[in-house]
């Protein structure tokens, strides 16, 4: 998966100390402005994460509405329904964002919960 390309919150280029190891006794000048920055990442990842959910959602209501109506043309309507293909490739192009969408959205609550725990204390 594609966050194995973020650094783990544990290495020092994520850590934010140079590598040092030394842990932080006190407030240093600028803490608030890294803390500010930290915070808005992490609250607009999760933003993105839920509107990312919201269209998930959105998109298996549509693939139920389709098969719901590609149902009713079959047996409820007479012909011989030859484009109901058309819906049928449509609802396989729907399901195949459905796992990329699914990982982006795990990517973006990865990377807020990183950005939580960098927040200085």
């Amino acid at each position: 998966m594609a966050s194995s390309r973020i650094p783990s919150s544990n290495t020092p280029e994520s850590s934010g100390n140079g590598g040092g190891g030394n842990s932080h006794t006190r407030p240093e000048e600028g803490d608030y402005i890294i803390n500010w920055h930290l915070q808005y990442n992490a609250q607009v990842m999760l933003q993105y994460e839920s509107q990312l959910r919201t269209l998930v959602d959105q998109i298996k209501a549509e693939i139920n509405k389709m098969r719901v109506d590609a149902d009713f043309i079959r047996h409820e309507l007479h012909g011989p329904h030859a484009h109901l293909i058309r819906l049928n490739n449509e609802e396989r192009d729907l399901q195949s964002v459905m796992e990329p969408i699914s990982n982006l959205q795990e990517l973006f609550r990865l990377v807020a919960n990183r950005s939580s725990e960098r927040i200085i204390n």
